[in-house]
């Protein structure tokens, strides 16, 4: 989702797909908001002989548009064997409100929630479709 225009289709989408009461829930990663790059994440799991090291390099490479840059590299170790695989994605950074109000335009009353995972918080969009008018 690269737009506002992507937005509101991916929203109207879910839309379709509910019963009035129905319930859609979305975490977007990044808000333009707060956004502050390059970001960088990373992280180790082993299970047995198999480990899988995660890193996230995150950018946004023309703060005028509405478009980031992801690159994610992998590097997995298997029986003392290493891999490296990357991954590179093109996504869509916008203002917290303009999810909100896309969300509120497809039909959606919106209430925010916070998780935490792994020590981290996250916070979640839940939207309830309301197709009343």
């Amino acid at each position: 989702m690269l737009s506002e225009d992507d937005l509101i289709r991916t929203f109207a989408t879910a839309a379709a797909h509910l019963e009035d009461g129905g319930i859609f829930i979305t975490g977007p990663d990044y808000y333009l908001d707060n956004f502050s790059g390059p970001r960088v994440e990373y992280c180790t799991r082993s299970e047995g002989a198999l480990e899988l090291t995660y890193v996230e390099y995150a950018y946004d490479p023309d703060p005028s548009d509405t478009i980031m840059e992801i690159i994610f590299s992998f590097f997995i170790r298997e029986q003392g064997r290493l891999r490296i695989e990357h991954d590179r994605h093109i996504t869509g950074l916008f203002r917290r409100a303009s999810w909100v109000k896309l969300m509120k335009k497809a039909g959606f009353r919106v209430e925010p929630r916070m998780i935490t995972a792994g020590g981290v918080s996250h916070e979640l969009l839940v939207g309830t479709l309301s197709k009343a008018p």
